[in-house]
């Protein structure tokens, strides 16, 4: 079985009340409980996914990656993670 490990991101968008309401660096909770969905639904054949950090867009960044604009104050981060596949 060969396998190929690559690095990827997910965008994740949430209120901005709820980040700023967190006892805990949300964006890091949020990336570690993600791995199996992300190993799962976000990359073809994968058999293992590791969360790597995680990058908070600016306001220009996130006007370009996310649409339609939510009415509500938001934060965008990019969630990395290491992504191991089955190629075949």
């Amino acid at each position: 079985m060969k396998t190929k490990i690559e690095r990827i991101h997910v965008l994740l968008t949430v209120p901005r009340s709820i980040v700023d309401a967190a006892e805990y660096p949300y964006f890091h909770e949020r990336g570690l409980s993600m791995e199996d969905s992300v190993k799962e639904q976000e990359v073809k054949n994968g058999i293992d996914a590791s969360f790597d950090g995680f990058e908070i867009l600016s306001a220009t960044e996130q006007l370009e990656h996310v649409a339609p604009i939510p009415d509500e104050d938001t934060v965008t981060a990019k969630l990395y993670y290491y992504v191991t596949t089955v190629q075949k």
